[in-house]
Parts: structure tokens; sequence; C-alpha cells
């Protein structure tokens, strides 16, 4: 069954992505990973959230507007990595809307409905009950 969803992104145009998929979400890792050149903290965030949003939706997209390709987008161009971005980030919304995920709750009424955020982010540490202070 291949199931889509359609992503209207103002000033750009529509957009169809197929459904995101743990084979689907493994290869964006993978993709992520050989944009970055292997580790995501030597390069900075910004390079990490360009390198997601490529890959994403590299992999994911099965069409986009007439002569609208992320290949073909020139990376000095300011309003090209806006566009890119901002396409990402109506399909990251239009994903979680489809799994009724919420800004207030982060996680759907179903199964598979947690949100997965490819990029890593330490928990604060806590010194032990009985250890010493971190400074």
């Amino acid at each position: 069954m291949n199931k889509t969803l359609s992503v209207p992104v103002e000033g750009i145009g529509d957009f169809v992505f197929r459904h995101r998929t743990m084979r689907d979400d493994i290869r964006i890792q993978a993709e992520i990973g050989r944009l970055l050149g292997g580790d995501a903290g030597e390069v900075g965030e910004v390079a990490v959230v360009r390198a997601e949003s490529f890959a994403t939706i590299s992999i994911l997209l099965q069409e986009g507007p007439p002569g609208w390709n992320a290949e073909a987008l020139d990376p000095l161009d300011r309003d090209a990595s806006k566009d890119i971005l901002k396409v990402w980030g109506a399909l990251r919304n239009a994903e979680d809307e489809f799994r009724g995920v919420t800004a207030t709750n982060g996680a759907g009424t179903g199964a598979g409905a947690v949100r997965s955020d490819p990029v890593p982010v330490a928990a604060p540490v806590q010194p032990a009950p009985d250890g010493p202070a971190i400074p």
C-alpha cells in the first residue's frame, strides 16, 4: 500500500510525500551521515538541520511543483535555503498531524505515534543524591 501526504507550501507550491516508514527513517539517517561526513557533532547544528531537511525531502518526495528540485537549489541563495526549510517544516507538520501529535502533548493516540527526532539532545546531568555537586 502506497500512502502519501499532500503538503501545500505557501509561496512554493504543492508537494506529495510518501509516508515515512522505518526503512525510510533509516535511509534518512544514513544520508544525513553521508552528507555530514560522519560525525554530526563536528559540523554544528546548522549543518545538521540542513542535512536532515535535504535528506528527508530527497527520500520522501514523490512529486513537487513543476521545476522544483532540491538537488538543483543554489546553496548560496538565501531564499533557496529558506524554501527547503519551509518545505521540510510543512512536511514535519503534516506528519505530526497525521499521527495526531500536537505541540502540547508531543505524542499521538496510537501505536507508532511517538515523534522521532533524529537530532540527539543530551539530557541534563544530575548529581547522584550522595555524590559531589557537579559545577
